[in-house]
């Protein structure tokens, strides 16, 4: 069963998520800052916390790691959206675009939506868990809905709104 939620707290909650991935990063800042900081400051670590501290911080930010954890987040803050775990239901009634996650669902009136864009990645090699189309409603000054290009029914869904309203495509580099 799943929660019925509005489109702005669709768009909150989904914003919640996908900060996340910059709470990591802020988390491994200050495991780095942490190993460094009691050198400097005069603060003093236990030795098992500090090789702990120290070996986390290896295997999170290895050269390769960063690499990745750099382009995956530059997609990421440009609109591009990861692939979700479950397939979404995309469908259209009455002028509402029917957006189910399998655990939360929202009813979105085409109509109050600010401006439709479609996100593509251009780029010569995809990354693997990212989704190559993102549909972004914008509903407010903040607040926007992503929605997967791998849900089901996103071309019709896509094509029922291009019918009514101007989508813009943007290439995402």
């Amino acid at each position: 069963m799943s929660t019925l939620l509005t489109p702005t707290g669709f768009a909150v909650r989904q914003a919640i998520v996908r900060s996340i991935p910059l709470w990591v990063l802020i988390g491994v800042l200050a495991c780095g800052w942490a190993l460094l900081g009691p050198k400097t400051t005069g603060r003093f670590l236990d030795t098992s916390t500090s090789i702990g501290l120290y070996l986390f911080y290896i295997l999170a930010t290895g050269g390769i790691a960063l690499g990745y954890l750099g382009w995956w987040l530059s997609l990421y803050l440009k609109g591009m959206m990861s692939t979700p775990r479950h397939p979404w239901q995309l469908a259209i009634r009455e002028n509402e675009l029917m957006i189910s996650t399998g655990r939360v669902d929202t009813f979105v009136n085409i109509d109050s939506v600010r401006s439709f864009r479609l996100l593509s990645d251009d780029n010569w090699d995809k990354m693997n868990g990212m989704e190559d189309f993102t549909l972004v409603a914008k509903l407010g000054k903040f607040s926007r809905i992503l929605i997967p290009g791998s849900a089901q029914n996103f071309d019709e869904i896509l094509e029922g709104i291009r019918r009514s309203r101007t989508v813009e495509v943007v290439l995402v580099e």
